[in-house]
């Protein structure tokens, strides 16, 4: 069976068949979208083609169950551990917060996921993606550093532009949609060496999210914000989650991951020492403790 007539199948399937979800859609089609074929070529494949590419996608599709999965992950530095054993579970549509103190493993640990660092064992999958095949990674991950990588001598306009041809997108609906929806539409023109911290920051987000990835990684989106810019990342996050993509957020900002985290994962010397909703890791340390003390407590901060 040919790329080609796979890729045709798999359009046909996400259009007609109930069990291929719009999750799914965004996962499997953005891949078989490698190769563009006219859809009437899709008349002129076999029944026996056509069954055998929906067997191949239901399995692939019904397998995958969460965002984003570790299992007994590590990695080491010389003599330093900096993930040990980490297992972690992200269901889509959910912000999960991973906190810790400083060297604990959370960046660490993003750039694992993000395939900029390979782990020394364990295993690693993001949307049923394992994160060694770095090219098909890159199609269902949306992932903003702590430095967003930004070139200060583009405009908004064209650094967006710029990650739509390297993406071979749609460039000009997708960037004006990116400028609207992350409030830049009025300084898209502008070089970004003028921008702003927050501006920085929602531009860096909307350059992540651009081809619309069913999982985003962000390592310290709200570091160095003042609190309307704050404000207005945590209702574009909130917007992100709603539309069922799984965010996964590193952050030292606890009272902000408090708000706006449906699960926190507490990190210490490269392992999960704790993972439920906010509200329930306060409380397993005492009744009246907060995120922040309950962190201190459990990593013995």
């Amino acid at each position: 069976m040919t790329d080609s007539a796979l890729s045709r199948v798999r359009r046909s399937v996400a259009e007609n068949h109930p069990w291929y979800t719009r999750r799914s859609h965004r996962a499997w089609l953005s891949r078989a979208l490698r190769v563009r074929d006219p859809p009437s070529a899709r008349r002129r494949l076999s029944i026996p083609t056509r069954a055998k590419c929906f067997y191949y996608l239901r399995q692939q599709c019904t397998a995958v169950t969460a965002a984003v999965e570790t299992e007994a992950l590590e990695k080491r530095f010389g003599d330093v551990v900096a993930v040990d054993s980490l297992s972690l579970s992200v269901p889509f549509g959910t912000v999960y917060g991973l906190v810790g103190p400083n060297g604990a493993g959370k960046t660490t640990t993003l750039q694992i996921l993000s395939g900029l660092l390979d782990a020394d064992a364990g295993t690693a999958r993001v949307d049923g993606v394992d994160v060694t095949r770095r090219r098909e990674l890159t199609d269902v991950l949306g992932y903003l550093p702590a430095e967003a990588p930004l070139y200060d001598e583009l405009t908004g306009r064209e650094q967006l532009r710029y990650a739509a041809q390297f993406r071979r997108l749609d460039e000009n609906g997708r960037v004006a949609d990116a400028l609207d929806r992350y409030g830049l539409a009025d300084a898209a023109d502008r070089r970004i060496e003028g921008y702003s911290t927050g501006m920085r920051r929602r531009l860096g987000l909307a350059q992540a999210t651009l081809h619309r990835p069913p999982v985003l990684l962000l390592d310290e989106p709200l570091s160095g914000l003042d609190p309307r810019a704050t404000r207005t990342v945590i209702r574009l996050l909130a917007e992100v989650s709603n539309n069922g993509t799984a965010v996964l957020v590193s952050s030292h900002d606890l009272a902000t991951v408090e708000d706006i985290c449906d699960r926190v994962g507490i990190v210490s010397e490269g392992r999960l020492v704790a993972e439920d909703s906010p509200d329930k890791l306060g409380g397993a340390v005492d009744d009246r403790t907060d995120l922040e003390t309950a962190v201190l407590e459990l990593t013995d901060g």
